[in-house]
């Protein structure tokens, strides 16, 4: 799903991505769908805005992205 989103994205030319979603992780900055996002950001200038997650108001609730 959001790699095919990402592909997308850039086959309809996007220039700005807004992705709101939260979930819990040990590990919020890795993965194959963050090295895509950064390969989007970084190689071909898409602005990408994401949540700090969605978890609620506590200390240590931002997960992914973050």
């Amino acid at each position: 799903g959001l790699t095919r989103a990402l592909i997308a994205a850039l086959a309809h030319k996007c220039d700005l991505i807004n992705m709101s979603y939260g979930e819990p992780t040990s590990t919020s900055n890795a993965g194959r769908f963050i090295e895509l996002a950064s390969e989007l950001v970084n190689k071909h200038g898409v602005i990408f805005v994401a949540s700090a997650g969605n978890s609620g108001p506590a200390l240590s609730t931002v997960g992914a992205p973050g």
